[in-house]
């Protein structure tokens, strides 16, 4: 009797996780200023290095900022904003705070990000935004050859998930072993009329006092939605800086 049990439990858990999918969210740079390689998106310029980083549960706006020059610059971050759509969020609030986010995930689509490659083997840095215990600066001061890293928003609210309106079906191979397929449901974004568009805008100088200042605004966009059982999410990888997912869904919500 308690053997029937727990298989009549084993295979209602299995059912409901049958009910559930994930989405891994591909993006596209919309800024012709932002590059492209083969890990992640960056801009450059003879002064600085930005790249990004959106892998997290309903993507998160990393990035970080490295000093090219032989003299420090310096990021006013009351003057800078990260831009969901067309709302602005402030990366300044001048409050005293204590928050935790994070950047990795569970399941096998964990991504331990090594800022230093990224940025090259002799770059050191820092991170802004991950634990705050005390007064946010307004302005942060970078070192020569170095950078700092900020994780402070999320790209996505809460129950955000998208359709299956116009989806195309495809087989994709599993990764450990090619000869088999899973199901996918794929919806792509043209980049002429993209739905969901999110920016970085940060305001740098080379002088403290701000005399002459700079400016980055790189903007992008949700270019591809691929929903797939959570089961197949949660064995194989499918992370990547330049893609990030939710997972947990109902089907039947789709």
């Amino acid at each position: 009797m308690k053997f029937s049990q727990t298989l009549i439990q084993l295979l209602l858990i299995l059912a409901l996780s049958s009910c559930k999918v994930a989405q891994v969210i591909y993006t596209g740079a919309l800024s012709q200023n932002v590059n492209e390689s083969d890990k992640c998106f960056f801009y450059e310029n003879d002064t600085l290095k930005v790249t990004y980083v959106f892998w997290d549960y309903k993507g998160r706006m990393a990035f970080g900022v490295y000093n090219k020059l032989d003299v420090p610059i310096y990021i006013d971050w009351k003057k800078s904003s990260f831009i969901n759509n067309t709302k602005k969020q402030d990366y300044y609030s001048d409050r005293v705070e204590k928050r935790t986010t994070s950047v990795t995930s569970a399941y096998s689509n964990n991504l331990n990000i090594n800022w230093s490659n990224l940025f090259g083997p002799t770059a050191v840095g820092v991170t802004i935004g991950n634990e705050v215990s005390e007064r946010e600066e307004r302005v942060t001061f970078i070192p020569p050859r170095s950078y700092i890293t900020r994780t402070s928003f999320e790209i996505l609210k809460d129950g955000t998930h998208f359709t299956l309106a116009g989806a195309e079906e495809k087989s994709v191979p599993f990764p450990d072993d090619t000869s088999r397929y899973f199901k996918s449901y794929v919806v792509k974004i043209d980049d002429k009329s993209p739905t969901f568009i999110f920016r970085n805008f940060l305001t740098y100088s080379v002088k403290e006092t701000f005399e002459r200042e700079q400016y980055v605004s790189n903007e992008f966009y949700i270019r591809k939605v691929m929903t797939i059982k959570q089961g197949i999410f949660d064995k194989y990888a499918f992370s990547s800086e330049k893609r990030f997912y939710i997972d947990q869904i109902n089907k039947s919500d789709l």
